[in-house]
């Protein structure tokens, strides 16, 4: 999945085809990355659908990200930077990018540890 593609399914809120194109990447290369990003759209089919086998199936792609992960502080950083929202995505079924969760979330914490 070409990122611009991808983020542009997301803009639109066509997550059947942000699903498609993450799927298809993940199809030609199997890796942390293209695990959270199939995550990801599944998070996003879940919080509109309310289907379990959505979340199901994005929790699975999660642990995968998670085993790739291992050993590399780079990926794991990408990781656990976007697990929090991932979470948030399932438990309040809300759709935020990362900037609105930064916004909403981060910088409150960011200011409680700076106190």
């Amino acid at each position: 999945m070409n990122a611009y593609d991808g983020g542009v399914a997301f803009a639109k809120k066509d997550y059947d085809t942000f699903l498609s194109l993450a799927n298809k990447n993940w199809d030609q290369l199997q890796s942390a990355s293209t695990a959270m990003s199939v995550a990801s759209a599944l998070d996003c089919k879940y919080a509109i659908t309310g289907d379990p086998q959505y979340r199901q199936h994005s929790e699975d792609m999660m642990a995968r990200a998670r085993q790739m992960a291992a050993g590399d502080k780079e990926i794991m950083a990408e990781l656990t930077e976007f697990e929090d929202r991932h979470n948030y995505r399932l438990r309040t079924r809300q759709i935020i990018t990362k900037s609105e969760y930064d916004q909403k979330f981060r910088s409150i914490k960011e200011t409680a540890q700076h106190k």
